[in-house]
């Protein structure tokens, strides 16, 4: 550790006993920021503002990262409070470049429908599209609701195309070119180009809105719906009905809002391990091994349909009157993954720092919101690395996931908050500024034991 040449008498060893401290402590006492922690990262603090004290060590520095960037920090110092969270290590957020400002206005690989403008660029954009106002624009899209006026004179149309959980209004007039190929067609789930003027709504549940009404616009039918049979209607549907419809779901908010959202997480795993030397290894789907007993496995064979096809009613036997498995694909037992770990270990102890991400499968029989038979695991492995490294890490990604999904899909998980789980915003806003707690395994132990009133 470098100090400068004037540092105070015994610094060095202070930091020392420091470091030993929090080694295995979020803060100095117990697991909140507390009086103790403001008065002495504020000395630190100075400390560094004269040039003493420049490279802490590594629970040191988490520890006045996380200090700083408290907001009793700021009021104190009147410093801001954006480097000290680069300094925490929870750091490294995702970069903040939204769907919407970042796509070009005409959409790429849309030549076949003469170009069109992804719905997000025009409402998600950050002045809800008012610097597009009087600008021709074209959007294709699934209608969401769509309502007549002026006695069938005029269509009010809710506009959807998947790229935000937003609609844009499209008002549609009986001059436009196209209209009439929309009686009777144009219900709830119908696929439309639009090409209109992007202009100022006089409502006041959205910005702008897209008129169709000159020469210049138009609108094409790709696909009409009958809106008796269509099953997705506007009113909410149960999880179990949209399972039903498995074409159609995607359609429903709830749906798109988790498809977007899961997107964004896939896109930010890579990008955070891949940003911090991880190499990507693909594990087996397919094996003989079930991983440390991880849980109960699907079996894979091909005797199954090998005994039906011979018009046999059993499987082939040994001559121990068990399964002859070689007489099956792998020839020996053979199942889906539970998890990548045993074979992703292999590659830590070749390559350092590796993770695997990708489809795992559990075959309990149990019907829970708990169990799944089928879901996506990610498992970095480190190397040269202790149960500390394996925390920060842990901490890192998750917070680096959050951020990512924060700054890219902030419009899903406002949806979220409203529809499904209130308050989901602020929980994720204070699990981004409060660091993760620590806790030795006794300490667990005996939390859980006091909770069973045991103790």
């Amino acid at each position: 550790m470098e100090l400068g040449a004037a540092e105070p008498p015994r610094l060095s060893e202070a930091i020392d006993v420091l470091e030993k401290h929090l080694d295995s402590r979020v803060f100095l006492v117990g697991q909140r920021f507390t009086l103790a922690d403001a008065s002495l990262s504020c000395s630190l603090h100075h400390f560094q503002t004269k040039g003493l004290a420049t490279q802490l060590p590594r629970a040191t520095k988490r520890w006045l990262g996380t200090c700083t960037a408290h907001e009793a920090f700021s009021v104190v110092t009147g410093t801001a409070s954006a480097p000290a969270a680069a300094a925490s290590g929870a750091s490294a957020s995702a970069p903040a470049a939204p769907f919407a400002s970042a796509e070009p206005l005409v959409a790429r690989y849309s030549s076949c429908v003469g170009g069109r403008t992804h719905i997000a660029r025009i409402v998600s954009s950050p002045d809800k599209g008012a610097s597009l106002i009087g600008q021709q624009v074209s959007v294709c899209g699934w209608v969401k609701t769509a309502r007549e006026a002026n006695k069938g004179a005029i269509l009010f149309v809710e506009l959807n195309d998947g790229s935000t959980p937003n609609n844009i209004q499209v008002v549609i007039d009986s001059k436009a070119k196209g209209f009439d190929s929309l009686k009777g067609q144009c219900g709830t789930g119908a696929s439309l180009r639009c090409t209109g003027k992007v202009v100022q709504s006089p409502g006041g549940k959205q910005a702008v809105e897209l008129l169709v009404v000159d020469a210049d616009d138009a609108v094409v039918l790709f696909g009409g719906v009958d809106a008796k049979e269509y099953p997705l209607a506007k009113k909410h549907h149960s999880h179990e009905y949209l399972r039903s419809i498995a074409h159609l779901r995607p359609r429903s908010n709830y749906i798109g809002c988790v498809a977007r959202v899961r997107a964004a997480l896939a896109q930010a795993t890579h990008e955070f391990f891949r940003s911090r030397g991880f190499l990507y290894v693909h594990t087996p789907l397919i094996t003989a091994a079930d991983c440390e007993g991880a849980g109960e496995m699907f079996q894979v064979t091909t005797m199954i349909q090998d005994m039906e096809k011979e018009g046999k009613n059993s499987l082939p036997k040994g001559a121990d009157g068990k399964t002859d498995y070689t007489k099956d694909f792998f020839c020996k037992p053979a199942f889906l993954t539970v998890s990548g770990q045993l074979s992703v270990e292999n590659y830590c102890c070749a390559l350092s720092n590796v993770y695997t991400f990708g489809p795992t499968f559990r075959a309990e029989n149990s019907h829970t919101s708990r169990h799944l038979a089928e879901f996506w695991m990610i498992e970095p492995e480190l190397a040269f690395a202790n149960i500390t490294d394996d925390m920060d890490c842990a901490e890192d990604y998750l917070k680096y996931c959050v951020k990512y999904a924060m700054d890219h899909n902030r419009e899903d998980l406002d949806w979220f908050d409203g529809q499904i789980e209130k308050g989901l915003v602020a929980r994720l806003e204070n699990l981004l500024a409060e660091p993760f707690g620590r806790v030795t395994y006794t300490e667990a132990g005996h939390s859980m034991l006091e909770v069973l009133g045991m103790l």
